[in-house]
């Protein structure tokens, strides 16, 4: 069935509870199937381009095929010679025809309406970071690599204090957020409140990103045990944006690759 087809008859997005979250606040998530057709979609354009083809932006939803196993195709389509502005053609229509798939029935999740608008800055040389985003990962997947990426950091603190460095200088909003032990999401606030049973003293966070990633997994670890596929909620509930963003600080240090995303997301 074609595009609309598919957003007409199948449930794109989830509306889920946020845990700990003191007003009880929701949130719009795609589901993994929607994640995968975005995926997959997604990487149609790369490969046509990488083939030196483009469609010059001439393309709508009755030219997107999703079969049965969720595998994309274009059809009914007029290939041109690549082109710089022909490929950034085909990533404007793909983003308009991407919010037209989500909003004929429901709406657009955050997470995808910024990884549109990533799209909608300019694909050249970003290519990597959008088809193997965070955004379009399942969300217990999503927090194993964050996890993931906290483990590079301390490798890179012994390693490559340089890169450390660039990465959390590149993060500033987050210099000193420890200052204030409150926050707004209960599970957090119960994480950042919580003693050491050894040391009998209140855990201490670095005053940067990786303070915020450890805070992360504490709070995965007890008061958010069993709660993986909610925890980059949990985190944002404090922390907007903020796995997306961090993944695109990895990104722009030439970190990113060393996870083999390719190999994970389908």
């Amino acid at each position: 069935m074609n595009l609309l087809a598919y957003a007409q008859n199948s449930q794109l997005t989830e509306t889920v509870n946020i845990p700990g979250s003191e007003h009880s606040a929701t949130s719009v998530r795609a589901l993994p199937d929607t994640l995968q057709v975005l995926r997959r979609w997604y990487h149609c354009f790369m490969i046509l381009h990488q083939n030196g083809l483009c469609l010059l932006g001439r393309f709508g939803s009755p030219n997107v095929l999703i079969y049965t196993n969720r595998v994309v195709r274009l059809t009914g389509v007029h290939l041109s010679h690549f082109t710089r502005a022909g490929g950034d053609l085909d990533y404007m229509q793909f983003v308009v025809s991407a919010e037209e798939f989500f909003t004929l029935r429901e709406s657009v999740p955050d997470d995808i309406r910024a990884w549109l608008e990533l799209i909608r800055e300019g694909v050249n040389g970003y290519e990597y970071l959008i088809r193997y985003s965070a955004c379009l990962m399942e969300p217990a997947q999503a927090f194993s690599w964050l996890m993931e990426s906290r483990s590079v950091l301390d490798d890179l603190r012994i390693n490559d204090p340089f890169t450390l460095n660039r990465v959390i200088w590149m993060y500033p909003e987050l210099f000193d957020w420890d200052l204030d032990s409150y926050c707004v999401n209960t599970l957090m606030r119960s994480a950042r409140e919580h003693v050491d049973i050894r040391t009998r003293r209140p855990i201490e966070f670095e005053p940067d990103v990786r303070g915020v990633l450890k805070l992360g997994r504490h709070c995965s670890q007890h008061p958010a045990k069993f709660k993986e596929k909610y925890m980059v909620l949990i985190i944002e509930d404090d922390f907007r944006g903020f796995v997306a963003h961090f993944q695109l600080i990895l990104f722009e240090v030439g970190l990113l690759q060393r996870f083999n995303l390719e190999l994970t997301m389908g």
